[in-house]
């Protein structure tokens, strides 16, 4: 909560605090749904040009499947919620279909080659 332990948090209502934490809630959970989406696309590329018999690959399969299920989360906890998810805009639409996980940020998330 952005505003928490701020004079402007404590003149706020019960309720517009409640209605404050939950948008920030799903602005995050949003987020994470969006960045979740960009790894698995990138994998999806990267798995095009491999061996379907790697270990390398059947890792990334797994990976996919678990990134699925938190977007499913993620998404689910929205629907609780009651709120609109918030979408990406403006330069994001676009680097999201043209955004490539550099081959060194997959070594430093552990991933192998």
């Amino acid at each position: 909560m952005s505003l928490y332990g701020t004079p402007m948090w404590d003149e706020m209502t019960r309720e517009q605090q409640i209605e404050l934490s939950k948008q920030e809630l799903v602005n995050t959970l949003s987020a994470g749904i969006w960045f979740e989406n960009m790894l698995n696309q990138s994998l999806l590329r990267t798995i095009l040009h491999e061996d379907p018999t790697s270990r390398s690959t059947h890792y990334k399969l797994t990976e996919l499947g678990d990134e699925t299920r938190h977007m499913v989360m993620f998404g689910k906890a929205i629907e609780r919620i009651g709120a609109k998810p918030v979408r990406p805009g403006g330069c994001t639409g676009w680097s999201s279909t043209r955004f490539r996980w550099p081959s060194s940020g997959v070594r430093c998330c552990g991933w192998p080659r």
